[in-house]
């Protein structure tokens, strides 16, 4: 039986440095050494504990999938105007803006916008390390951005567009390193192209418009694909998790009362600590699910 021994990078190189000092500088040898490529490879990446995963260096085993929903505990809220909604700022905005920080489904109570991320993971599926940088759009219509809350990774290119019949001057300074932006967009053609991410972020910032003040939304951009923003009705959907292993998520809310807008919820089987932030194990081949319950108090309304 063929017996497969790993080590470390720094040992090998030591070991063929020590072979070779043995064997004579510059001399052939009889013995021929075969190297599997795709196994130094590997032992280059890092692993779980190197890079900030889970506890111990575990890194689990296959991929699944977590879904769930966040639902508000108390009454939906009524739908107004957005504050600084001001339409002699500019003809152009005919259209009045509606309130959207805080948006809950009326029938079943979904929360729109709740952001929810893996904040370290120990690995990432093939799919997304050999997929190609695709460009991901951000756009603005009728005085207002399209999305609230807007996630991607870091890998893509994060584009603004202006649908719009006005000009529009989008803003915003992600920090962490990466560059600030301050793109003048013309109308209906606007395009400004970011130069790209350095770092990832971990707490949205705010990308706002100078000439319409009541303009605002937050952008995220991860490592990785595991983040999520909840839909209409509350729900999402993380594929390709990394599985066999406890998965550190971040919850986020605008106007989550938590620090940095920390969003703690409550969920069978799920604890939440104080900053917004749960574990939970996903099943290789198979899916979890969080259906949580967000009381009036985890919000500052």
């Amino acid at each position: 039986m063929l017996t497969t021994i790993r080590v470390p990078l720094f040992v090998a190189v030591v070991g063929g440095c020590f072979v070779a000092a043995c064997g004579g500088c510059g001399r052939s040898s009889d013995a021929s050494v075969s190297i599997d490529e795709n196994q130094m490879l590997a032992m280059r990446k890092p692993t779980a504990a190197s890079a900030g995963g889970a506890a111990g260096g575990e890194v689990g085993s296959g991929w699944g999938t977590l879904k769930g929903k966040f639902t508000f505990a108390g009454n939906a809220p009524a739908s107004g105007l957005l504050a600084g909604f001001d339409p002699n700022k500019d003809a152009l905005c005919k259209i009045p803006v509606k309130d959207d920080s805080f948006v809950v489904d009326p029938s079943g109570k979904g929360i729109e916008n709740v952001l929810l991320y893996v904040r370290a993971a120990p690995r990432v599926h093939p799919d997304f390390e050999s997929a190609k940088p695709k460009e991901v759009l951000f756009d603005q219509k009728e005085c207002r951005f399209l999305s609230r809350v807007f996630a991607q990774s870091i890998k893509d290119k994060y584009v603004i567009l202006n649908s719009d019949d006005p000009a529009h001057n989008s803003n915003g300074d992600p920090g962490g390193g990466n560059p600030p932006y301050n793109a003048l967009l013309s109308p209906k053609v606007g395009r400004f192209d970011y130069p790209g991410f350095k770092k990832a972020i971990n707490t949205p910032y705010e990308v706002t418009c100078s000439i319409h003040p009541w303009m605002k939304a937050y952008h995220i951009a991860r490592p990785d694909p595991y983040f999520a923003v909840t839909g209409k009705d509350g729900t999402f959907t993380i594929p390709q998790l990394p599985a066999g292993v406890d998965l550190e998520f971040q919850v986020w809310h605008e106007k989550g009362a938590a620090e940095k807008g920390g969003l703690v919820g409550k969920a069978d089987g799920v604890t939440w600590t104080p900053a917004g932030r749960f574990k939970i194990k996903i099943p290789e081949n198979g899916e979890a699910t969080v259906n949580a319950v967000v009381e009036p108090s985890a919000l500052a309304l």
